[in-house]
């Protein structure tokens, strides 16, 4: 029904208008849609539709305008009998089967009185990790949770840092998000901005509280992320602002061994020898 209205208003416009240019805007228009987090609903809102649409502008063979009497009619007894056949059913309600053990699973992986996540949360950890400003501000004014733990993504503000949005991950500090959030498999919004290079990132968030030595299992602390990846600039940024250069975090592999790692010593194991010289000449071991 949202296709046949668009084609509706397609066929007002082509009765006055040059439908080659029309076309035209149509597909812009789709261009400019497709880069939208959110997809509005229109008959153009995929692929298929708007070529539908496209190819019904630029068949001139088309009846356009009203519909004859006896179309109409037909349509309206057509609708009848299906208001008739449908009217006597019922609906039931279906209630999908609970897995209990994940639930419980989940409740303890949460801090006490931390609630769970909303669909809403998960639409702004979306619009965050898409980089959209506007659908940030849009979910928190609606009464998104900017400290949502979402098992498997992370939090909005790490998906900030993974967006490399600074300008992000400030709109979301300046709305209560605790940059000192950790979700286990994820990190935290600095080691992941360490990871990453991204030094104005890690000093916005250090900024506003960030603890450079915050270790996370499976996940390290930012000094031994910023070193394996042989971020200099953000290595030199983490120690000035007292990480240790000592400290040393036991990980353990999938096949259930483990091994101890230092900032030293994945910088070493990434062969990036100017982080390695750097940390050597601070005593690291």
């Amino acid at each position: 029904m949202c296709l046949e209205a668009e084609r509706s208003c397609d066929d007002a416009v082509v009765l006055s208008e040059e439908r080659t240019d029309y076309a035209e805007q149509l597909v812009s228009l789709a261009a400019r849609m497709s880069a939208t987090p959110v997809q509005p609903l229109l008959g153009m809102a995929n692929r298929s539709d708007l070529s539908a649409r496209v190819t019904a502008v630029l068949d001139d063979r088309l009846r356009r305008g009203r519909a004859g009497a006896l179309v109409a009619a037909g349509t309206v007894a057509a609708a009848g009998m299906m208001v008739v056949a449908v009217a006597p059913v019922r609906a039931v309600a279906v209630v999908p089967p609970v897995d209990v053990s994940a639930e419980a699973g989940e409740a303890q992986r949460r801090a006490p009185g931390e609630r769970r996540a909303r669909a809403l949360d998960t639409e702004l950890y979306e619009a965050a990790l898409a980089g959209d400003l506007e659908g940030v501000r849009e979910m928190i004014a609606a009464g998104a949770n900017a400290n949502a733990r979402i098992l498997g993504d992370g939090s909005p503000l790490i998906a900030a840092a993974r967006a490399g949005r600074a300008d992000m991950a400030r709109l979301l500090l300046d709305h209560g998000a605790d940059p000192n959030l950790a979700v286990p498999g994820d990190g935290s919004a600095l080691i992941v901005a360490a990871a990453r290079g991204r030094l104005d990132q890690v000093q916005l968030l250090v900024q506003h509280g960030a603890d450079v030595n915050l270790a996370v299992p499976g996940d390290e602390n930012p000094l031994m992320k910023a070193a394996e990846g042989g971020h200099l600039a953000v290595v030199e940024y983490l120690v000035a602002r007292g990480a240790d250069v000592h400290a040393r975090i036991w990980n353990v592999r999938y096949d259930g061994a483990g091994e101890w790692r230092t900032a030293l010593g994945q910088a070493r194991s990434r062969r990036h020898a100017a982080v390695v010289r750097y940390l050597e000449s601070l005593g690291a071991r």
